[in-house]
């Protein structure tokens, strides 16, 4: 094996080991959260990563990059960024912000890295992607089951990251929820698929079932509702490519989804009544405070009134400057009266404020192209 050629195994297998860190990766101290630690590590990986990608392609003498319909999309939204940034004068809270907001340029263009360098390393290497879907699924295992040591054993704090009844080794408890979420989606759809193949069965059923054991506790409305879609999205997708979706046998091998459809419908409408029977102990009291789409919408049409700001935004991560301008009165009667939002009701919506309408385009044609060629 050549030079370069180890290079790309080593660069492929830290992208593999960071996609398994990342779920729970935290470092056990008051004074990093989880979100900085994340940060820190994918910095650093991504970083050792492109160097060793850069010597390889120069040993090789040559550079491939496939540029995909998703890759020209994604293109899009750096753009959008660094126009944004520019017409709000290169501020420091739209550049890199305290480093932990997705929002800024900075972590913008680091995602447009990881997924420009993601898709240059395992087109060359296609059989790697099962292996990465694994190293997901497994550190998305870990994080569920340091969720249920947590609950069964609520003093060890773990060096503060697990304070509290919400503490988790992600972030936020609705983002915990969101990743238990995109956990289960993933482990039920890619039931049965080479990624599922021999023991990594029990593995995917391991987080499908603990994940929705957090999901039943947490009982977001959102997350029930995008889990829905998602799956509702993948059940048409294959009928419509295998011509099958009216068949019996169809329905019979996709029972996981269908399951899943009709969990997501009734927990949307039960959630509440089963959240409030269960045992004390599991029962979390969520105080999740975020502005509401009313609420985000007029931040939006007070902020957006000059065409520029309309066509590119307010500048990136600066939702907390324009809340603090132009949030609605009513807010002013509710104990959330000082308090400072760094987003709206949802990423893509805050987007809509931070980088303007053409930011919002760019984010969904990066979206309608992953689901396009999904």
């Amino acid at each position: 094996m050549r030079t370069f050629e180890r290079l790309d195994n080593a660069v492929c297998w830290s992208l593999i080991i960071l996609i398994g860190l990342l779920p729970f990766f935290f470092i056990p101290v008051q004074w990093i959260s989880t979100v900085q630690s994340k940060v820190m590590l994918a910095a650093i990986v991504l970083l050792i990563a492109a160097v060793l990608w850069i010597v390889a392609r120069f040993l090789e003498g040559s550079a491939r990059l496939p540029w995909t319909l998703v890759m020209g999309a994604a293109a899009l939204v750096p753009l959008v960024y660094a126009i944004s940034t520019a017409l709000a004068g290169f501020t420091s809270v739209s550049l890199v912000g305290n480093g932990v907001e997705s929002d800024t340029l900075a972590l913008v263009y680091v995602g447009f890295a990881a997924l420009a360098l993601s898709a240059n390393v395992f087109s060359m290497h296609p059989r790697r992607v099962n292996q990465a879907i694994r190293a997901f699924l497994l550190g998305g295992l870990i994080l569920v089951v340091l969720e249920v040591v947590h609950f069964l054993a609520p003093s060890l704090l773990l060096g503060g990251v697990f304070a509290g009844q919400t503490g988790n080794g992600f972030a936020s408890w609705h983002e915990f929820a969101m990743m238990a979420g995109l956990l289960a989606f993933l482990s039920f759809s890619l039931f049965g698929t080479p990624a599922a193949a021999g023991l990594w069965r029990y593995c995917l059923i391991a987080v499908g079932v603990i994940s929705v054991f957090f999901l039943i506790i947490a009982n977001y409305f959102d997350v029930w509702m995008m889990l829905l879609i998602a799956s509702l999205l993948l059940v048409v997708l294959k009928g419509y490519r295998e011509m099958t979706l009216a068949s019996g046998s169809f329905w019979r091998r996709e029972w996981l989804l269908l399951g899943t459809i009709v969990a997501s419908v009734f927990f949307m409408v039960f959630g509440s009544f089963i959240v409030n029977v269960l045992p004390e102990r599991i029962r979390v009291a969520q105080n999740d405070a975020r502005p509401s789409w009313q609420g985000t919408l007029a931040i939006g049409q007070q902020s957006l009134s000059k065409p520029a700001t309309l066509l590119f935004g307010a500048g990136p991560n600066t939702f907390t400057r324009e809340w603090g301008l132009y949030k609605p009165v009513n807010v002013n009667q509710t104990p959330f009266w000082n308090t400072d939002f760094t987003t709206g009701v949802a990423s893509v919506p805050t987007s809509f404020i931070t980088v303007g309408l053409l930011g919002l385009l760019a984010w969904i044609t990066f979206i309608l192209a992953v689901l396009w060629m999904s």
